[in-house]
């Protein structure tokens, strides 16, 4: 894929922009791709809900990995027992510990992002079915949490 980089406004090397700063920062590129779509196409595949991502700052290296933030982001579906194909839009999905509250998609589809490992209880409720409560393990494992309601 062919990309264009910008330098620096009037200046001819990049070196003049790094000496300009006394050596003190370090370059960094921010690299920007954009893609089109195509909206015709169905979408048949599940929807990646669940991920694990490590964050790390460090300024020397003798900071080891199991210094490391882990957040992770679970999802699952809501979805009527009777009818296990019938997923259920616009549930409320609460995560009691932390406080987090959020809406199934039109698939019925929930995500939360940035938690750390533990064990949550989700509450689900939505019109027309009777509300539950389950406890999950959150470990970093990719699993989809669903729910039957």
């Amino acid at each position: 894929m062919p990309a264009i980089i910008a330098r620096p406004d009037s200046l001819e090397h990049l070196g003049e922009f790094w000496s300009t700063m006394d050596n003190t920062w370090r370059p960094a590129l921010l690299y920007v791709v954009s893609m089109p779509l195509d909206f015709d196409v169905p979408i048949v595949e599940f929807m990646v809900t669940s991920k694990v991502t490590d964050y790390m700052h460090t300024d020397d290296e003798s900071t080891s990995a199991a210094s490391a933030d882990t957040l992770i982001q679970i999802g699952g579906r809501v979805f009527d027992p009777a009818a296990p194909a019938l997923n259920i839009p616009k549930a409320v999905v609460q995560l009691k510990e932390v406080g987090l509250t959020t809406e199934t998609d039109d698939q019925g589809r929930y995500t939360f992002l940035a938690l750390q490992a533990g064990i949550y209880t989700v509450y689900v409720r939505a019109a027309g079915y009777r509300p539950t409560e389950t406890v999950i393990h959150v470990t970093g494992a990719l699993t989809e949490y669903d729910v039957a309601l």
